[in-house]
């Protein structure tokens, strides 16, 4: 074992440390318990399914058992089979899905954590520097915020693909390029969304630094980057056709107003998680979140909260600034250029941020009205400032192998991805608070990218602003410890760590139990070798048919039921006809079940009612011997009836 390799085991130790501490006290109960009963639910059928159906029938993987008769029903929400795969051994050995969820949950704060350090390291040569990035990425408040979507916290992925690329421009050999391909097709079929995602960042990587790299690397770059991109292509295109059917077959397309509904306010940027426990801008964040909950009522608007990076990430990517890295040696006009569009750039973003505070900006010129109240243009213009700052920067910084110089190059490239991106998340329209500010460039990628078409959720760009973020305050933390003398730096190491450590604590981590006792309908179920269909009642709320689903997993029946990032017009209609038609069961209700649903049982689950509503829906059930009968009654109020054809 290597100096180097050892040292970065004793990093990978320490990361799985803090990831225990930060999300105590469910590492006490990864076998019964989840961090919200919500998501993991569903994501706790969706690894157990994927992995059934490997092993049983793998060309119809996406005929998942909800839904019923629909096919392709596990396309309905991500398929995350890298994931399912990871999860796997520990349910297999466990007997226990729930843990095989919560180590996979865990190995997503820790693997984060650990990935970003790789890269900042590489980028720095400072293992503080990393740590501190690491940490970061890891448990920043937006992360702790998306930790019942596992999808979109799995993402180390993400960080070793962009590790690799680097590698890949210095040394464009198969090895570096082969890598960054596996990991890019791993976080693809992780989280679709964020393959999306970081095929954008990708594509802005490679455009960016075409502008830098020596000559000589770009063909061979190029040429192994397309070979790779095309292998990586026929990897993922299996796991991608049964989406673009179900696109096809249901017309299923997220609309603008559901863009705008899940994308970030600009207010968000300063709230933090509801998990939170941090004393210094608790209040105000409260504050914040109430301001915005209050947009939901009644119109549409963007709901997208708990963004905000934390104090000492703010700071320390500022310092990663302040400090510029190179001594620019070219002609004068070049430098003034430069100059100029960092001021122009700096001007704009403040006119952005004044007519963000002031809900548009009016004013007069030699008694000319000007009237500022949409951000469209203005964020254009910083994009477009952007691009033009980094084309000039290929003048003042064109020796990409002198470290000065690809400091600044790599600081630039991150700033550029974090503002962009940041953009992103407020989707197709910009709003701060309840205020319309147009139209962002969101709107384009919607319009113009059929991929966008299937994006619910635009603030989920976030993940990449917390990147960005988190490999700016590395380059300001290697920059701030490199100032001071052995004994100051370790002080100042251990006074960052432990702030960050501090200002993103969420001890003690709220999660709820649940129960691994089947119920004894479910028992029975399991005891048939038959193949069948169920539908189980109430079916109202999907939360409760989010438990159908993770039941499934012990009695294998196909469910009409289900609860998806879509769920189709044809369970939609069903959950209407049974609760807004009259007194369930009812004669429309049976004759929906026999033509659009055909299943053998009808699964009543009473517990939850009244005696008198209990009664009243036995009562009803009578009432039609021809098509119902009474197979079974269970101790838990379970009563089961065979649907009669």
């Amino acid at each position: 074992m290597t100096k180097n390799t050892g040292i970065n085991l004793l990093v990978l130790l320490f990361f799985i440390l803090l990831s225990i501490i930060m999300l105590w006290p469910l590492p006490l109960h990864m076998a019964d318990a989840f961090v919200s009963h919500v998501d993991p639910l569903l994501n706790t059928w969706i690894f157990d399914w994927d992995t059934y159906q490997l092993f049983k029938d793998p060309f119809h993987l996406f005929d998942a058992n909800i839904f019923f008769p629909l096919k392709n029903t596990l396309a309905f929400s991500e398929h995350m089979i890298v994931l399912s795969l990871i999860a796997f051994p520990v349910s297999l050995v466990s007997g226990n899905p729930i843990l095989g969820y919560n180590f996979v949950q865990l190995l997503a704060y820790l693997l984060c954590g650990f990935a970003v350090y790789l890269l900042v390291y590489h980028l720095t040569k400072s293992r503080i520097a990393g740590i501190v990035a690491g940490i970061i990425f890891a448990f920043s408040p937006y992360r702790f915020r998306q930790i019942g979507h596992i999808q979109n916290i799995m993402v180390f992925w993400t960080p070793l693909s962009l590790l690799y690329l680097h590698k890949a421009i210095k040394k464009p050999s198969w090895k570096y390029v082969l890598l960054f391909a596996l990991f890019f097709v791993l976080q693809a079929l992780s989280c679709g969304y964020l393959g999306v995602f970081l095929a954008i960042a990708v594509g802005i990587f490679v455009l960016y630094y075409l502008i830098f790299m020596p000559r000589a690397n770009i063909a061979p770059f190029f040429k192994k980057l397309v070979i790779s991109a095309i292998l990586s292509g026929l990897i993922i295109a299996p796991f991608l056709v049964p989406y673009l059917q179900v696109k096809k077959e249901h017309r299923f397309a997220r609309t603008v107003g559901s863009n705008i509904q899940f994308s970030a306010n600009i207010l968000g940027y300063a709230t933090i998680s509801r998990f939170n426990k941090n004393v210094f801008y608790e209040a105000q964040s409260v504050e914040n979140r109430i301001a915005i909950n209050m947009t939901d009522r009644g119109k549409l608007r963007p709901k997208g909260r708990g963004l905000f990076p934390g104090i000492m990430t703010i700071m320390l990517a500022t310092m990663a600034f302040l400090f510029p890295p190179y001594a620019s040696r070219f002609p004068s006009r070049i430098r003034t250029a430069e100059k100029t569009v960092n001021s122009l750039l700096l001007f704009v973003v403040g006119v952005a941020g004044i007519i963000i505070l002031n809900r548009g900006l009016v004013f007069s010129i030699a008694g000319i009205k000007i009237s500022l109240m949409h951000l469209t243009n203005p964020l254009y213009l910083i994009i477009f400032l952007f691009i033009a700052k980094l084309v000039l920067s290929r003048f003042t910084l064109c020796n990409f192998d002198d470290e000065k110089n690809s400091t600044a190059i790599h600081q630039n490239f991150y700033l550029f991805l974090g503002v962009f991106t940041c953009i992103l998340t407020f989707g197709p329209k910009v709003f701060y608070i309840t205020h319309d500010f147009g139209t962002g460039p969101y709107m384009i990628l919607y319009k113009n990218i059929v991929l966008f078409k299937g994006i619910r959720v635009p603030e989920r760009f976030g993940i990449f602003v917390m990147l960005a973020l988190s490999v700016l305050a590395g380059y300001g933390a290697a920059k701030v410890l490199a100032m001071i003398k052995l004994r100051g730096k370790v002080i100042l190491s251990c006074f960052i760590l432990a702030f960050l450590v501090y200002e993103f604590i969420c001890v003690p981590f709220p999660y709820e139990k649940i129960s691994r006792e089947p119920a004894e309908v479910y028992k029975w179920l399991a005891s048939s070798k038959e193949e069948f269909a169920i539908l189980e009642f109430p079916l109202i709320k999907l939360q409760t048919n989010k438990y159908y689903m993770y039941w499934s997993i012990l009695h294998r029946k196909n469910l009409a039921n289900g609860s998806s990032g879509f769920n189709p017009p044809i369970f939609n209609q069903l959950r209407k006809i049974a609760h807004e038609r009259g007194p369930f069961p009812h004669r429309e209700f049976i004759q929906y079940v026999k033509t659009q649903v055909p299943v053998k049982y009808l699964i009543l689950h009473l517990q939850s009612f009244s005696d008198t509503d209990k009664e009243e829906i036995l009562k009803n059930a009578s009432q039609f011997p021809e098509d119902l009968k009474l197979v079974e009654v269970f101790k838990q109020d379970d009563y089961v009836y065979e649907v009669i054809y």
